[in-house]
């Protein structure tokens, strides 16, 4: 995923309030070297969460099932 989505959150984010804290952009791909860089230079605290952090996600919650 490209840096435009890093980029419009945190623009939504100073939009909409300005004490919001920061946000999350999920993917089922990855994420570019420049998006995971404006996600770290924001000033926001935007998670990237790509690919593998979904699998890792649904792998502890097949765990966690009765």
């Amino acid at each position: 995923m490209g840096v435009d989505v890093v980029r419009g959150l945190k623009g939504v984010a100073d939009n909409v309030r300005h004490d919001t804290a920061g946000g999350v952009v999920v993917t089922s791909t990855t994420f570019s070297a420049d998006a995971q860089k404006e996600a770290g230079a924001s000033g926001w605290t935007i998670a990237l969460m790509d690919r593998g952090d979904l699998l890792e996600l649904m792998e502890n919650a097949e765990r966690l099932r009765p």
